[in-house]
C-alpha cells in the first residue's frame, strides 16, 4: 500500500522535505509519496479540512501555519 505524506505551508517551493523523505522511503523500503502542499492563507481552513478527510497519512506543518493547525487536532 502506498502511503501519502506532505509538507504544508505558504510558500513551500523551497522546501527540501520531499527530497529528504523520498530518500528515507527508498532506503527503508516504504512505498510512499511526499509532496509540497502550498495553501494560501485565505484557503487554510478549507484545505486542511479536505486533507484531513482525504487519503493523506500525515503531513508536516511549516510557516505560517504552525499555530493555526492546532484547533484542527484539539
Amino acid at each position: 500500500m502506498v502511503q501519502h505524506f506532505g509538507v504544508i505551508g505558504f510558500p513551500v517551493g523551497h522546501s527540501l522535505s520531499p527530497w529528504i523523505h523520498q530518500q528515507f522511503f527508498q532506503k527503508s523500503g516504504i512505498q510512499g509519496t511526499y509532496r509540497k502542499i502550498a495553501i494560501a492563507p485565505d484557503r487554510f481552513a478549507q484545505e486542511i479540512t479536505q486533507l484531513l478527510s482525504g487519503d493523506m497519512h500525515g503531513f508536516n506543518v511549516t510557516v505560517p501555519y504552525k499555530e493555526a493547525i492546532i484547533p484542527f487536532f484539539g
